[in-house]
């Protein structure tokens, strides 16, 4: 699906989201991957910080996708974090959407940030 699109074209997060979902081979491999590097990622933060935090993941493509993606975000964090304790921290997805970025500004405005 998405190996066919026209060069220079713009392939925003709802395409990649839809490739996933209809099964593209070549989208399962890359957001699968880039799930698991996530994870990683998030795991050495709460390692390094030592902290038992919770984690929000947001942005057009980890709303715009399954639960399954963060499911495997989890299970990579899960996999790699140390000690075992910090296992507990929640990596959870975003409820702001698009709203995000306002509600950020308002509350710098406000002062509140």
């Amino acid at each position: 699906m998405l190996a066919g699109r026209v060069e220079g074209e713009v392939i925003g997060s709802l395409t990649i989201a839809k490739a996933y979902e209809d099964g593209d081979a070549l989208c399962r491999r890359v957001v699968d991957d880039a799930a698991d590097l996530l994870g990683i990622a998030i795991a050495n933060m709460v390692t390094l910080l030592s902290v038992r935090a919770v984690v929000v993941v947001g942005g057009g493509v980890a709303e715009a996708l399954p639960a399954r993606y963060l499911d495997r975000v989890r299970e990579s964090f899960e996999s790699h974090v140390f000690p075992a304790t910090l296992k507990k921290c929640r990596i959870v997805r975003s409820e702001l959407a698009g709203d995000a970025g306002i509600l950020g500004a308002a509350m710098l405005a406000r002062g509140g940030g």
